[in-house]
């Protein structure tokens, strides 16, 4: 059970970091090209995951109110929510 449980954590604080590198590119990328980074965008910088999984992270991160998609007609861009919004 120990261990377990040691797994399950695990994986939470792999997943927490993961988003907080993903967060960081981000925030870096909307400071360098002063406007919120595409999918595109941010799979050229990040070769860790392909199009289809970052951009079901991005989602879940959209959901979950870390980040703010914002449509525009060529694409979906990510930026990243203040406190309060």
């Amino acid at each position: 059970l120990h261990e377990l449980y040691s797994q399950v954590n695990s994986i939470d604080s792999e997943e927490s970091q993961e988003e907080d590198e993903l967060l960081q590119i981000i925030s870096n990328l909307t400071k360098k090209n002063q406007k919120p980074p595409t999918v595109r965008e941010l799979s050229q910088v990040t070769r860790k995951y392909d199009t289809p999984t970052l951009r079901d992270k991005l989602k879940k991160l959209a959901i979950a109110g870390v980040l703010k998609e914002i449509s525009t007609p060529q694409s979906v861009r990510y930026l990243i929510c203040e406190e309060g919004e």
